[in-house]
């Protein structure tokens, strides 16, 4: 990740028990590493503790070594961006996740680090 950079793709979604998950995975020069699966169902209404989360994310990874971060659209990942861009400049932020994850052949993906 020091050599160029890498981006985190944070992955939302609600199972059936109505428990809100957060699957954080990196893309780096090597291919799509998953790093944690977070239970954030006390967390995703609140932007601030959501941003808090991406924060953690942020810091374990290194902060100059993540250049890029895409998530869903929600009005929650919209303040909690802004946090963050005011916090961390030179990253940059993607909203619409799941449209982006759709084009992407899942099956095809081979994991190269299990963290």
């Amino acid at each position: 990740w020091e050599q160029a950079g890498c981006t985190l793709m944070v992955d939302g979604w609600t199972d059936n028990s109505q428990k809100s998950l957060n699957n954080f995975l990196v893309y780096y020069l090597d291919g799509v590493c998953f790093l944690k699966s977070v239970n954030a169902s006390d967390v995703v209404k609140d932007a601030e503790t959501l941003c808090n989360l991406f924060e953690e994310v942020i810091l374990w990874n290194g902060p100059s070594n993540v250049v890029h971060i895409v998530t869903d659209n929600g009005s929650n990942h919209k303040v909690a961006r802004r946090l963050l861009c005011d916090k961390y400049e030179s990253i940059t932020w993607h909203l619409n996740f799941p449209l982006k994850f759709n084009l992407i052949d899942v099956c095809s993906l081979f994991v190269h680090v299990l963290i």
